[in-house]
């Protein structure tokens, strides 16, 4: 073999890793989140050491798409409510 065969990048031998805490149930997320945000920073600190910075990476992945969807399911109800709340107060109190 040459060598160009042998200096390919690592990047495209290694298979996509898969984030194990998106992966989680709904409980069990819950819980580590919650540890997350009670300890912070000693959890993410302690995390680090024991699992390394890429499972680090992965836990505030996972907790930063959980914190987006929760924001956004929040703002699409706030909308609605508000919007059923304007059409009521038109409907029912037409001269106000």
């Amino acid at each position: 073999m040459s060598n160009s065969e042998n200096s390919s990048p690592s990047i495209l031998n290694s298979s996509p890793q898969i984030n194990r805490y998106s992966e989680m149930g709904f409980w069990q997320f819950t819980f580590i989140t919650s540890l997350v945000t009670i300890f912070f920073p000693w959890y993410l600190i302690l995390n680090t050491i024991q699992r390394g910075v890429e499972d680090t990476k992965l836990l505030v992945i996972a907790m930063a798409k959980d914190w987006i969807q929760t924001i956004i399911i929040i703002a699409f109800t706030l909308i609605v409510i508000v919007a059923l709340g304007i059409y009521f107060l038109v409907k029912y109190f037409p001269t106000f």
